[in-house]
């Protein structure tokens, strides 16, 4: 009977075991775990117990904070390698496109080599640091049982906020400040604007937003609702962001001012933008909860805009499902330091890199472009291109010349093709030729040695068809915090690297090159491009 008792005893602590191990408990709020994967990197603002569904994490964003893209890198890691965590439902992730596949990743990072995941890491660290994909692009480039979930409709997400739409407001608040500006006060906004024939447009924009700025601000009122709708309000929903805009048109309709077709235009363009986002808000809501309900699934991270943080967490708390809301430190302290700039951002808008320095204009001349928003980029050729250029760069620069320009970390042979297979280097956006690669040194005689080899974009269309030249070898300034042992992987490691990078840098990002020309490739690979052999070669790497 006593070993009856035993084995029953055992069996239920078996099962108990086993609900406990099956992810959070039913009810139980997710804070914990979303508390301690965003430790030191970010922090949980809203948080609440459900019944219905795996948890739904909210990882809230600045889409230009580069910063906060890599603490949500850091915290995502932390959940997959110690949570579960392996769905995440992406905003500009559009129901309508293909399935995300990421296949040509370990195809360009290399097969049965020992250093191709440790490769496929470093790349795609520095495209996250670069700027060039988010924290969920960065997760599915690394980790290969991550699922991207389309968050998004096309109806909802590709309403444009044109120019003349995003003025709006300013030139609806400055008519109705205008209704009470004095005598006085009417001569300072003229005299702002006097002497501009002559300018440039830009000068003439600027001084004209001056005069505007300060008609506005001669009205309690409208003065109040611009501080509101200023630029970095990162902070608001667009639940509040739309109910300013009405409450706007709403006054100037009440003062019966008249406005000129195109200006009421673009503010029902506004206005109209704002409502496809809230709707945007609850597609988003609903897919990530759809995701929660399937079979097996452990928790769903969702990555989103701050705008949309209200609406979904309306939409979850009305559902009864358990979620967690995650905001970056870059974001809860309003971190602008190494964000992308406006112009920054509107080139990723049309698929191109963020970047407008040499290595990518090359490659824009090597692919076309043509989307019109920031969707997800990996299945973007550039994007593609970029990544497999910098693996193989890496993978050619350790075979080669190894860490610190010593010896290689593998035995090559002696010259071309340094016994790798005709074919090896033959990716779909990029070609190497083994046989052209070269051993050279950086400088003079006892300098680092380096690689120099010719790397042919898009080989497989003769129109688009580009050679280039690379110089690399293994280097970066010094980081603080490199020799950091206080976290769980390397990756995690490469990851607070890169955030301390960006976290050094004063005001926003400009290039990815230095001025001498220099391209990080890796973490701890540098390289140089031109368009001929001479020009790669003169570049001096040594930093």
């Amino acid at each position: 009977m006593k070993g009856q008792d035993l084995r029953s005893r055992a069996l239920l602590l078996f099962v108990v075991a086993i609900f406990a191990c099956a992810g959070p408990k039913m009810g139980a709020s997710p804070e914990p775990i979303a508390a301690s994967a965003c430790k030191g990197v970010g922090e949980v603002t809203k948080a609440s117990a459900g019944i219905k569904g795996a948890p739904v994490l909210l990882l809230e964003e600045d889409h230009a904070s580069r910063a906060g893209q890599i603490q949500h890198a850091i915290a995502l890691v932390r959940l997959h390698d110690s949570q579960g965590l392996r769905d995440i439902a992406l905003e500009g992730y559009l129901k309508e496109r293909p399935a995300i596949d990421t296949g040509w990743v370990a195809a360009a990072a290399g097969t049965g080599d020992t250093d191709a995941a440790d490769r496929r890491n470093r790349v795609a660290v520095q495209l996250l640091l670069d700027g060039e994909i988010s924290s969920a692009e960065f997760i599915k480039l690394v980790y290969d049982d991550v699922s991207l979930h389309p968050a998004d409709t096309k109806s909802e997400y590709e309403v444009e906020l044109d120019d003349a739409a995003l003025r709006a407001p300013a030139l609806f608040l400055a008519k109705i400040a205008q209704r009470s500006m004095t005598a006085e006060q009417s001569d300072k906004a003229q005299s702002l604007n006097k002497g501009s024939e002559g300018l440039s447009a830009e000068e003439r924009q600027r001084k004209n937003a001056e005069m505007v700025a300060y008609i506005i601000s001669t009205n309690t009122w409208t003065q109040e609702k611009a501080r509101l709708l200023r630029p970095d309000a990162t902070d608001i929903s667009a639940e509040v962001m739309l109910a300013q805009m009405e409450e706007i048109e709403a006054r100037a309709k009440k003062l019966s001012i008249g406005f000129e077709p195109g200006e009421s235009g673009a503010m029902e363009r506004n206005l109209r933008f704002w409502r496809m986002r809230i709707a945007a808000s609850e597609t988003i809501a609903r897919s990530a909860a759809e995701v929660a309900d399937r079979k097996g699934i452990k928790m769903v991270a969702a990555c989103v805009g701050a705008a949309h943080t209200e609406g979904i967490v309306s939409k979850l708390t009305a559902a009864k499902r358990p979620f967690a809301v995650v905001t970056p430190l870059a974001l809860k302290d309003h971190k602008k330091d190494g964000d992308l700039t406006e112009e920054m951002l509107a080139r990723k808008y049309k698929g191109l890199s963020v970047y407008s320095d040499a290595v990518a204009e090359v490659l824009a001349q090597a692919f076309p472009t043509g989307l019109k928003k920031p969707e997800p980029g990996l299945q973007n050729p550039f994007t593609q291109a970029k990544a497999q250029m910098y693996m193989r760069i890496d993978e050619i620069t350790h075979a080669l010349v190894g860490a610190g320009g010593g010896p290689p970390d593998k035995l090559v042979g002696g010259g071309p093709p340094w016994n790798f297979p005709e074919n090896h280097f033959n990716d779909k956006w990029v070609y190497i030729d083994p046989r052209r690669i070269e051993r050279i040194a950086d400088g003079g005689p006892g300098s680092p040695m380096a690689v120099l080899l010719p790397i042919t974009l898009n080989p497989n269309d003769p129109l688009r068809r580009k050679e280039i030249w690379v110089k690399a070898r293994p280097g970066r300034a010094d980081v603080p915090g490199r020799e950091r042992r206080d976290v769980e992987t390397m990756l995690e490691k490469m990851l607070l690297i890169a955030l301390e990078e960006v976290s050094s840098e004063t005001g926003p990002s400009k290039a990815v090159e230095d001025k001498s020309g220099r391209v990080q490739i890796t973490l701890d690979t540098v390289a140089a491009v031109g368009t001929t052999r001479e020009a790669a070669k003169g570049i001096a790497l040594k930093l």
